[in-house]
C-alpha cells in the first residue's frame, strides 16, 4: 500500500467498513457478495420493497473477524478461493478481467475496490 499514500488509510477504512463495519453496501453489491458465499442470503436485510439494504446487525461478511485482524489474510483465506470458484475454467486475462468486475460489483467504491485488488495482487 506505499504506492499509495495517504489514500492507503482511506482505502483500508472503507474496505473495513464494507467488510467488518457491514455498513455502506449497496443492493447490488450485497447480492453479489452472496452469490459467492461472503453472505448468507438470510443475512441481508431488505427494505419493504424487497431490495437489499444491509446486513443485520447478528450477521457478517464470511471471515470479517480474520478480516479485522489481518485483512491481507482474509484476502488469500475467503476472497480469493470466492473469486477462484466464480472465475473457473478461465485462464490467464479472461480470469483477470472477470475477478476485477467481480471485485468491483462487490466493492464499487472505488477506494475498496483499489484496497482488494492491490491486496490480490500482492
Amino acid at each position: 500500500m506505499q504506492e499509495n499514500g495517504s489514500n492507503a488509510g482511506v482505502m483500508f477504512m472503507t474496505a473495513f467498513n464494507k467488510v467488518v463495519a457491514g455498513v455502506g453496501n449497496r443492493t447490488a453489491a450485497l447480492m453479489r457478495m452472496a452469490t459467492l458465499g461472503l453472505i448468507q442470503d438470510e443475512d441481508i436485510t431488505d427494505d419493504k420493497a424487497g431490495r437489499a439494504i444491509g446486513i443485520k446487525p447478528s450477521a457478517h461478511v464470511k471471515g470479517a473477524a480474520q478480516f479485522a485482524e489481518n485483512p491481507l489474510d482474509w484476502v488469500h483465506a475467503v476472497l480469493q478461493p470466492a473469486l477462484d470458484a466464480a472465475t473457473a475454467g478461465m485462464e490467464g486475462h479472461q480470469k483477470a478481467i472477470r475477478e476485477s468486475q467481480l471485485i468491483s460489483q462487490m466493492f464499487p467504491d472505488r477506494n475498496a475496490a483499489k484496497f482488494f485488488a492491490e491486496l490480490l495482487q500482492q
